[in-house]
């Protein structure tokens, strides 16, 4: 594949180290690999701690920060992990727009986004 894309995957999994490696076998040469994950350093996490609408939903196993996303991926032979940011919808309120990009400069968004490629 040229890309492969995980969305809300990596706290699924025991050992996420296996299946990013095994992805990466599925990825052509500089393919890329996509991962979001739900981000426990986030204000919502920070605030609700053990109530936090993803520490509390089954099957969630593993919070990881976007630090260790791209530890894994780098540990599992991918480089140049990086974070992306959203670009926050025109269609929301001025305000609303700027405390979203306020909480992802200052990495408090909800969702950890890392993209990162094949060697």
């Amino acid at each position: 594949f040229d890309g492969i894309t995980t969305m809300d995957v990596f706290e699924h999994l025991r050992a996420p180290w296996k299946v990013m490696a095994e992805l990466k076998t599925k990825l052509r040469s500089e393919g890329w690999l996509f991962v979001s994950t739900p981000n426990p350093g986030g204000l919502n996490a920070r605030i609700n701690r053990g109530n936090w609408r993803e520490a509390v939903k089954a099957g969630h196993i593993l919070f990881a920060t976007e630090d260790t996303v791209k530890r894994v991926l780098v540990d599992t032979g991918y480089f140049a992990p990086r974070t992306l940011d959203w670009q926050v919808s025109d269609h929301l309120p001025v305000r609303k727009r700027m405390i979203h990009n306020l909480l992802q400069i200052a990495n408090l968004h909800g969702a950890s986004r890392v993209l990162a490629f094949k060697r």
